[in-house]
């Protein structure tokens, strides 16, 4: 990675090398740089890259509080990462929250249990363990078929050591509840025993608490993949981004404050006998029919500017064919989204 101060195009100028990777191996990775007097970067490589699916670039200046590694097995993979989703995470956390925008690292691998993480720890913390917070789908591969709980001890001893892990190198690990299968279709279902050591690892530990896969999915099985019943449909990664955003809004609710204090006043509250108000997400939905871009679920009051590729303002209607955003601007709202006309 280098970057430059006087280039005028990208090519031109002086530029300096701030970052090597070679070759890692690694799915998804996190760079801090220092940024200050430039005002380009670019990645150069040796040869061509293969299956190079995202690059993001985000201010660090306030601290890189909010930044976000999704570590987990295919499940995060295809829900969080591959499928592509109306609203991802970051978005809809910047959608209620607008002077927010979590940097997101996706992970996910494909059939790794808690035992291939813990083996790869150190690889973990030297790619993302400059982030704020892991959130943590990790289980099912441990539990996949284990009726008894036989394999129950090994998943705690594993997932405590990725805690600490995580905790030693300054970072806050929030974990999801696992998500049920369609036992019609997968011909299993997680064995309880897994779901009871997660709410006991995030309460010993005093985590903040992550979303309900299991709960929720169990509810919605015709939201998971019709061909295993267990890993998410379309409509399912759609959901999954959401729950991780709901799980966490107590952070922006709060001014995203010292993630520790946030979940000890949260256990305050329980022992009170005050229940938060659950945050729901919602945001606005844009839609093309014919050549009209329309949108709905928004206040009156909130501003809707559509712009072509080229940065034009352009109106809502007789459109071209071609690629457009549409910015939606209103009280804690700020949303963008991407339209198409053919």
């Amino acid at each position: 990675m280098l970057t430059s101060g006087n280039s005028t195009d990208g090519v031109d100028g002086d530029w300096e090398v701030v970052a090597q990777v070679g070759e890692s191996g690694a799915m998804s990775r996190g760079i801090a740089v220092d940024f200050a007097g430039k005002s380009w970067f670019k990645i150069v490589a040796d040869e061509a890259v293969k299956n190079l699916e995202e690059i993001g670039a985000y201010d660090l200046s306030d601290g890189g509080n909010d930044t976000w590694f999704f570590m987990g097995t295919s499940i995060s993979q295809m829900g969080l990462k591959q499928t592509e989703v109306d609203s991802n995470f970051s978005q809809l956390i910047h959608a209620r929250y607008p002077d927010y925008y979590p940097a997101m690292l996706r992970g996910g691998i494909g059939c790794v249990n808690t035992t291939g993480v813990v083996e790869g720890l150190k690889y973990y913390g030297e790619y993302a363990g400059n982030v704020k917070f892991w959130a943590i789908e990790m289980g099912t591969n441990d539990a996949w078929g284990d009726k008894t709980g036989w394999n129950l001890a090994k998943f705690k001893k594993n997932m405590q050591e990725i805690i600490d892990t995580a905790k030693a190198h300054g970072v806050t690990p929030i974990i999801a509840r696992m998500i049920a299968t369609n036992p019609d279709i997968a011909e299993w279902q997680v064995y309880q025993g897994y779901l009871d050591a997660i709410d006991e690892l995030t309460e010993t530990n005093n985590l903040p608490k992550g979303p309900d896969f299991y709960d929720y999915f169990s509810k919605h099985p015709e939201e998971l993949s019709a061909s295993d019943g267990v890993h998410p449909a379309e409509k399912g990664a759609q959901s999954m981004h959401r729950l991780w955003a709901e799980a966490v809004a107590t952070l922006y609710e709060n001014g995203f404050g010292d993630a520790d204090n946030e979940n000890a006043n949260q256990e305050k509250d329980d022992k009170e006998g005050i229940v938060s108000s659950k945050v729901n997400f919602k945001v606005p939905q844009v839609s093309v029919v014919g050549r009209t871009v329309s949108v709905s679920g928004v206040q009156e009051s909130a501003q809707v500017v559509i712009m072509d590729a080229m940065g034009h303002m352009v109106v809502n209607r007789n459109l071209p064919t071609g690629n457009y955003f549409v910015i939606i601007r209103g009280k804690k709202l700020s949303y963008s989204a991407k339209v198409t006309v053919k």
